[in-house]
């Protein structure tokens, strides 16, 4: 069993922060507790803490959207651990119960060196690279029926998409795909929804200002 394996009832870093340090990620949970302190997610959570402030929201769904920006938070901290010097991807798959199962950001296979000239060659390091959300999923210790995974900066390519349904992923939350990258990813994007429409995986795009 992975660490935490109890929720809080409210996102707190400490039960992350203890994940990615006892996973040998120090780095990346320093780097998540200074885009945490120095982002927009704890004024937004003070702001939308009151659910009688916002009458428009069910307490159920103001819940579940503090818990979304908390945990792609968590995924955009994961990604700076990724020496991809283009598109750094972080993926989070989280229990029913709000507990990180895995986490994975792309990069390539344990062994293989992820040289200067491999990752600054296009072609060579597509061939090599294994997606954030492959990663993920490859690491996790436990079956993952029913999970949500998070993923930044956008949500999962086409061909990701498939091994999340295979695995029996039911929902899955993203960011907007940023504009700089709508060229190069927006066909792929495109079809992951309507692959996940078509498999019943519930997915979720969301505006990340207040999380960046």
């Amino acid at each position: 069993m992975f660490p935490g394996s109890r929720s809080p009832d409210s996102p707190t870093f400490p039960h992350v922060s203890a994940f990615l340090r006892d996973s040998g990620l120090g780095g990346v949970a320093d780097s998540l507790a200074t885009r945490v302190a120095n982002s927009g997610f704890v004024r937004w959570l003070k702001a939308f803490n009151d659910v009688d402030a916002n009458p428009e929201l069910t307490r159920e769904r103001l819940k579940q959207a503090r818990w979304d920006r908390y945990f792609l938070t968590v995924a955009q901290a994961v990604s700076t651990a990724s020496k991809d010097p283009s598109t750094k991807v972080g993926a989070v798959i989280v229990r029913p119960d709000k507990t990180m199962a895995s986490f994975g950001y792309n990069g390539f296979p344990r062994g293989i060196a992820d040289t200067d000239e491999r990752l600054n060659n296009r072609e060579v390091k597509y061939d090599l690279v294994v997606h954030g959300e492959i990663n993920a999923i490859l690491t996790a210790r436990e079956p993952l029926h029913g999970y949500t995974l998070y993923t930044w900066p956008f949500i999962t390519c086409k061909r990701c998409s498939l091994h999340v349904i295979q695995a029996g992923i039911k929902r899955v939350v993203a960011p907007e795909l940023p504009e700089h990258l709508k060229d190069r990813w927006a066909a792929s994007v495109r079809d992951a929804g309507q692959l996940y429409d078509e498999a019943g995986v519930s997915w979720a795009l969301i505006d990340t200002t207040e999380v960046e």
